[in-house]
């Protein structure tokens, strides 16, 4: 893995020279990206050809990459990551296999959202039973945002679409995704803590 002094100069090599690019980025992170591929697909074969579309994504955006963090090497990491989601996303979706691309489990999304800023009474069954609800591309999208923490550009990129897009999508799977929460907590005896009944209202009007 690349330290930040080598990590500048190797940003700048692949900016200069495009066609060298893809070589020294894959000699430098091809065990991390391979790492990130194999949660992104079903077999072996399937990991390499995702982490060779990756890395094709990282040279056509690496002009785009920019940090003002102090960590440099991590942030780098991170968007490589995000490349290797985007090319995972695209190769399922070109092989008509989009069903087969790898979305968190309800226990997961359920922890992700006890560790953040959701409150409520929610318990893992009822995330459970509204994630099942959903059509694919909006479970998809729960998992790009959730777990991976995609904004609205990262999700734009992602499904290749426009920024306003996106954001109306997004916005249109977290009411879905909320009301459903909400449905399935109602159906459990004793009813839906009045906590979530607000997050439900105030996340149907994002």
């Amino acid at each position: 893995m690349a330290r930040r002094g080598n990590l500048s100069l190797l940003i700048r090599k692949c900016r200069l020279n495009p066609e060298e690019a893809e070589e020294l980025l894959y000699d430098s992170f091809f065990d991390y990206a391979k790492g990130i591929c194999a949660e992104y697909s079903c077999n072996r074969f399937e990991q390499l050809d995702i982490v060779k579309l990756g890395f094709k994504k990282a040279v056509k955006y690496i002009h785009q990459f920019h940090t003002d963090s102090g960590n440099p090497p991590e942030d780098f990491k991170l968007w490589i990551k995000k490349m290797m989601i985007y090319a995972a996303f695209e190769y399922f979706r070109k092989n008509l296999k989009l069903s087969y691309f790898p979305y968190s489990d309800s226990l997961e999304i359920f922890n992700k959202m006890k560790a953040g800023n959701y409150k409520g009474g929610m318990l893992p069954q009822n995330v459970d039973t509204a994630m099942a609800q959903l059509p694919l591309s909006n479970r998809i999208i729960i998992h790009l945002t959730t777990m991976q923490g995609f904004s609205e550009q990262d999700l734009a990129r992602c499904l290749e679409i426009s920024k306003e897009k996106a954001e109306s999508l997004l916005n249109e799977t977290t009411a879905r995704f909320y009301q459903l929460l909400l449905a399935a907590k109602e159906a459990i005896p004793g009813g839906c803590p009045d906590d979530l009944q607000e997050e439900v209202i105030e996340n149907s009007m994002v």
